[in-house]
């Protein structure tokens, strides 16, 4: 679609759609006024910390990626585990601006807000609705709920693993008693004395200084992430187990709409209602048509099946989903899992370490050094105690730090709406609304592609374009000076038009003009009578006009003749040439109308009948023009066409098609008729001058 169309559109149409377009926008901006509820913005303010504050000790494991952490708490605030809980409060429920809600789940998942401010780690959370004390409470409760699930399973979780530390303790403090009354006995075997009293204890330098001692605070560091890794594994199946998954009903409701077999079926139905609203408008029987009764029957077929099939597939679709949420939970317990196997492998490899340096020790047969080993195991085990008893501590510590996410500023009431006069949403539906006349005209124009140039006509119809015409001005009494100068271009195209046609060296022998059109109003009266005009003056002799549209013919109204007699009378046998052709009219002019059509005028029309009348008139005048019916509407156009030595086709600025003017040429082609070209008619006169140049009106019209 080139920009010649819109162009074309715009200057053609512009005193129908200007109009319009002012009328379109404004009662379209009238609506918007008449229809419009301000909405109230309720915003509260929150803090997600990029990480986890702390009171004394630092998280040792890696946390989430910040702005992974960040957006799974926006997805959680929006979400309809969120929304769903919200909503089970009936005083929330029936609040003025969600009582109206036919969906309120799905409704408040897509338009609660969470928006960061600026780039900060604070962020607004906001609701619009018609009522500003709902969009505060609402804000509120989803706040509040989104800390309530949160809160639930940290806190959960946490003491579980406090729980698990404790039972740890416990098991860790027996084993120690044991290795304790262990190296008494055999500090009574060695020294014969309770080694705790007889012999030096070694400090943490010593302790460190020897491979042996190093390995075994590996060992120990190790042992304890094992251990708190396992809690934490323990404390998350737990919590899974124990939870019930919820899945909200929109979720489901929303997956089962989406299913292969729901869809075809609401295909099927909305495909046969089509079918039904159709066999309605066309039938003679209406809704009573036997074609109509069938597809009802149909429908009211698929509806249950559509029924039975989301009953059936409501619980599996359920379980889908909670198995895809049970994936999501369990991301962090796989984590957690891999970690704890890596952890497994490094303990045990430290651990046969360990046992391989204590049995190189033991065969030794030194009791004493047995009994160093047996200290140091004792002191392994007493650091395990303290480490575990030291994140015990550290976890129960930091449970009651600031959290990550800290509400700042709950939601209040505004008096303020976000918008007090809709002038935004009035100008786009005047907008739009405007642009409706100029896009339907646009639309048309693309449709039926009407001619408004040469280069059109030549390009895109391949016509050979014998001239232009520029446009006949209407006649008043008494003819100003502009009208005066309109006439003569007007007379001056014709003129030319003679004389392209007549003096070219291919047209130098024609005698018998036909002039015809594909369509009705395209001209082809009034270039016809024009150009018999303008042959008569030109050259002095008598030009016959022959009237062959029998259908509706003007050459009559157009001279002011009678059309008693004609064309038709002659067909009929009910006149001569002589007595019908028209000869006072003027000397140049002789006309032959077209006459009282009374039968089909297929059945007057024969070529031997036209030939013999042609052949006639051949003999009594050097130009005979013949106005034809329009090619597409009648056939007898053809006939006509063939008993002239050559055809002109007439078409009219922003009137011809371009699609009829391309069939109307190809007929005359099949016919073997001979084309003498295409004139364009109906140009304004402006712009003829302005294309030809004229020498007697080169100035300037106002």
């Amino acid at each position: 679609m080139g920009p010649r169309y819109l162009i074309h559109s715009l200057t053609t149409y512009w005193y129908l759609t200007i109009p319009f377009a002012i009328l379109l926008a404004g009662l379209s901006a009238t609506a918007v006024l008449m229809t419009f509820t301000p909405v109230y913005r309720a915003n509260a303010v929150m803090k997600i910390a990029s990480y986890a504050p702390y009171i004394a000790y630092t998280t040792p494991e890696p946390q989430m990626n910040p702005e992974d952490f960040t957006e799974t708490q926006i997805e959680l605030i929006r979400s309809s585990l969120v929304a769903e809980q919200v909503l089970e409060d009936s005083e929330i429920a029936e609040l003025p601006g969600l009582k109206s809600i036919e969906k309120p789940i799905a409704w408040l998942t897509e338009n609660i807000r969470v928006q960061q401010v600026g780039s900060s780690e604070l962020y607004n959370v906001s609701l619009e609705t018609s009522d500003p004390e709902s969009s505060a409470i609402i804000v509120n409760a989803v706040l509040d709920t989104y800390f309530a699930v949160r809160a639930k399973d940290n806190e959960d979780q946490t003491a579980r693993v406090l729980e698990l530390l404790g039972q740890e303790k416990q098991a860790r403090s027996a084993e120690i008693q044991n290795l304790r009354e262990k190296m008494r006995q055999l500090g009574q075997d060695v020294v014969g004395m309770d080694p705790y009293t007889g012999m030096p204890q070694k400090n943490g330098g010593q302790a460190g200084a020897g491979p042996l001692e190093r390995l075994r605070e590996r060992l120990t560091a190790a042992e304890v992430d094992r251990k708190m890794l396992e809690m934490e594994i323990t404390a998350i199946r737990e919590a899974i187990a124990k939870e019930d998954l919820r899945i909200a009903e929109v979720d489901v409701e929303m997956a089962v709409g989406e299913s292969q077999e729901v869809l075809d079926l609401r295909a099927m139905i909305a495909e046969r209602k089509s079918m039904m609203h159709r066999v309605e408008s066309t039938a003679a029987g209406g809704r009573n048509d036997p074609s109509y009764l069938r597809l009802e029957s149909e429908v009211k077929g698929y509806e249950e099946s559509l029924k039975r099939a989301v009953a059936s597939s409501r619980p599996k679709i359920t379980d889908q989903l909670k198995s895809l949420a049970e994936l999501d939970r369990r991301d962090t317990l796989h984590e957690l899992e891999a970690r704890l196997e890596t952890q497994l492998v490094l303990e045990n490899l430290l651990g046969l370490r360990y046992k391989e340096m204590l049995g190189t020790a033991g065969e030794s047969g030194n009791k004493m050094l047995e009994l160093e080993f047996a200290r140091a195991e004792l002191e392994r085990e007493e650091r395990v105690f303290d480490l575990i008893a030291e994140r015990s501590m550290a976890l129960s510590t930091e449970s009651r730090a600031p959290g990550r996410i800290v509400l700042l500023q709950p939601a209040e009431p505004t008096l303020h709406p976000v918008a007090s006069f809709p002038l935004r949403n009035m100008a786009i539906a005047a907008f739009l609304s405007g642009c409706l006349p100029f896009g339907l005209a646009l639309l048309w124009e693309l449709s039926t592609k009407p001619i408004s140039d040469v280069n059109q006509l030549t390009s895109n119809t391949a016509q050979t374009t014998v001239s232009e015409v520029a446009k006949l001005p209407v006649r008043t009494i008494s003819l100003g000076s502009r009208q005066t100068k309109a006439m003569s271009i007007f007379e001056e195209s014709i003129d030319s038009l003679r004389v392209g046609l007549l003096l070219g060296e291919k047209h130098n022998t024609v005698q018998t003009l036909a002039v015809t059109s594909a369509v009705h109003g395209e001209g082809k009266s009034s270039i016809s009578s024009q150009l018999a005009v303008s042959i008569g003056r030109a050259t002095g002799e008598p030009v016959l006009l022959v009237d062959g549209d029998l259908r509706a013919p003007d050459i009559h109204n157009i001279f002011q003749v009678s059309n008693n007699l004609g064309m038709t009378a002659v067909l009929e046998g009910r006149a001569t040439l002589d007595e019908a052709v028209i000869r006072d009219w003027s000397d140049q002019i002789h006309l032959l109308p077209a006459g009282r059509l009374r039968v089909n005028p297929h059945q007057l029309m024969t070529r031997d009948s036209l030939n013999k009348i042609f052949d006639e008139l051949r003999v009594q005048y050097r130009y005979i023009v013949i106005d034809t019916p329009p090619i597409l509407s009648a056939s007898e156009a053809i006939l006509l066409a063939r008993c002239a030595d050559g055809s002109l086709l007439c078409t009219r600025r922003n009137v011809s098609r371009e699609g009829q003017v391309k069939i109307a040429h190809d007929r005359l082609a099949k016919a073997g008729i001979k084309p003498l070209g295409t004139v364009l008619n109906g140009v304004p006169t402006r712009s003829y001058a302005k294309t030809y140049g004229s020498y007697d009106y080169a100035r300037r019209f106002e």
